[in-house]
């Protein structure tokens, strides 16, 4: 709290105030609510606040905090960064609930830490954000502006992510330039608008994985890139598994709070605990519908890509309800796949294309078979060693992958990159910002 503290007890409002350049320790550069307190902040800007930990500009841990503005985007989190922790602008926690209406977070970045550029919801923590805007933030693993994990749950309407960065396209690393779901966390978002956001490896803009749920509607996505898969939106999964309790009626997703949290809900993933008992089942808990694609590229799944995980049996099969990719679609080029085959080819003419499986654009999904029914395409296919080749041809050979790219082993150049004009603005310079000498020049412009 380097700003405001308060903890066990206490109410604050903070009303057209502005809390700038403030520097905590640990959580809450500018202001930490803790359990029992209770905190409001109208037409008010968090500025250049700084944490070692968590939250540069909020932390709230089992408290409700409210921020909104009465005028456009005059609540604002600007400039803040997390050094080592989380939420380089906010930071939430367990059963924290927070409410966001008409605020502005903007260049808030992290320094050495990973995840949540402007926003971190984790442990059971609950969020909601509506006619907002989140620009130009920035993490340097997951979620360039909103970072959510451990059963949090967040609720979008009305929403703009503009050119929000996760990770580097060079090193292929990075998941949900701008949104970030895991650990059992759950999604609902609607009429949000995902323009120019970047993520390193998967999920240009928002990134589905480790059995979180995910309602995604009536929402646009234009010019947002991956380094590898899923320019647009990358989904890991399409069910879920449901733990759920018989003899006490709780109910989980797959992740549980630790057992000091929650005593009597605490379920040992082994054995249960406190005589508790319960059953698992799987649930279809990825949901696509009415959402409009434009120009987002990747080298596969440009719009969307989702996994599918063939177990001899068949799997789930997406289905994206009145989705619209528009007519310029090709391979990594705004369209809708899932994943290759992974195979090593051997002696092969070079030069050949090949494509196994079926390319999902929009709603002309074909049913699949119990074939390898997963897009694989190679554009360079070199041989494999053999009699009667030359010694430079000798050893390589084309592996082509889950996300269609072609790595060949010997060769300089083993994976090709994106061109410069297919990343979009990559806005590299924010990552900086986070940095307190830069961090001070801008607010001293303010």
């Amino acid at each position: 709290g380097g700003g405001f503290f308060l903890d066990r007890v206490g109410v604050i409002t903070l009303n057209l105030v502005v809390i700038s350049r403030n520097m905590a320790n640990a959580d809450g550069g500018g202001l930490y609510l803790g359990f029992g307190t209770t905190g409001t902040a109208i037409d008010s800007k968090f500025a250049g606040n700084k944490a070692i930990d968590n939250g540069g500009g909020v932390f709230v841990s089992d408290a409700p905090f409210v921020a909104y503005s009465t005028t456009s985007l005059s609540c604002m989190f600007k400039y803040n960064a997390a050094k080592a922790g989380r939420g380089g602008g906010l930071f939430m926690e367990r059963q924290a609930t927070v409410d966001i209406r008409g605020c502005l977070f903007s260049e808030n970045a992290l320094q050495t830490g990973m995840e949540g550029g402007a926003m971190a919801v984790l442990n059971n923590a609950r969020a909601r954000v509506v006619n907002s805007e989140f620009r130009d933030n920035v993490a340097a693993l997951f979620g360039g502006a909103m970072y959510a994990i451990h059963n949090s749950v967040i609720y979008m309407e009305r929403n703009t992510f503009l050119r929000n960065v996760a990770g580097t396209m060079p090193a292929r690393s990075g998941r949900g330039g701008a949104v970030y779901l895991g650990g059992s966390s759950a999604a609902d978002i609607r009429a949000c608008s995902f323009l120019q956001n970047t993520g390193g490896e998967f999920g240009g803009s928002l990134y589905a994985g480790e059995n979180s749920g995910l309602t995604l509607a009536t929402s646009t996505f234009t010019y947002n890139v991956a380094g590898a898969a899923g320019g647009g939106v990358y989904a890991s999964h399409l069910k879920c598994q449901v733990t759920e309790g018989i003899n006490d009626a709780s109910r989980f997703k797959g992740w549980v709070p630790a057992c000091e949290y929650e005593k009597g809900k605490c379920v040992d993933e082994v054995g249960g605990e406190n005589g508790i008992m319960w059953e698992q089942s799987e649930i279809m808990c990825i949901s696509v519908r009415d959402v409009h694609f434009r120009d987002n590229n990747a080298q596969l799944g440009g719009a969307l890509f989702w996994e599918y995980v063939y177990n001899g049996t068949g799997a789930p099969i997406l289905d994206c309800h009145n989705c619209n990719t528009g007519s310029i679609t090709r391979t990594g080029r705004n369209d809708i796949a899932t994943d290759a085959v992974s195979v090593v080819l051997g002696w092969f003419p070079t030069g050949t294309t090949i494509e196994s499986g079926q390319r999902l654009f929009a709603d002309d999904l074909i049913d699949f078979g119990d074939g390898l029914d997963r897009i694989m395409t190679c554009t360079e296919v070199l041989v494999n060693e053999g009699q009667g080749l030359t010694e430079a041809n000798r050893y390589k050979k084309s592996v082509c992958s889950y996300a269609g790219w072609v790595v060949l082993s010997g060769a300089v150049d083993g994976k090709p990159a994106l061109s410069d004009r297919l990343m979009g603005p990559m806005h590299q310079e924010n990552a900086d910002k986070a940095c307190d000498d830069l961090r001070g020049e801008m607010l001293n412009k303010e």
